[in-house]
């Protein structure tokens, strides 16, 4: 049997698609902290993240702040009604 190196990009898809379902959440991203900036490596139901979309800047400048702070951040907000159906998440967890 031989062993084979994992590349990080697999790894998160593997952690975004299937832990999901461990944490029970709808959405999961998975993001690396490297050398004071963040990148998202993948998001459940995504298959190629694109880097220069506005909403992936913003996660990862947010996540950046986080784990510079070095403390874990929760929001649970109340949904928009007005706003078309899974327009926006009510709770945010990010753990650095």
């Amino acid at each position: 049997m031989s062993i084979r190196a994992w590349n990080p990009h697999e790894v998160a898809c593997l952690v975004a698609n299937d832990g999901k379902r461990l944490i029970g959440c709808d959405q999961l991203g998975v993001a690396q902290w490297q050398g004071g900036s963040c990148k998202i490596l993948a998001v459940s139901g995504v298959v190629t993240v694109e880097r220069n979309s506005p909403l992936v800047r913003a996660m990862q400048s947010l996540l950046a702040s986080v784990c510079t702070w070095g403390e874990t951040l929760t929001y649970q907000g109340a949904r928009d009604e007005s706003l078309p159906p899974r327009s926006w998440k009510r709770s945010i967890g990010i753990w650095p």
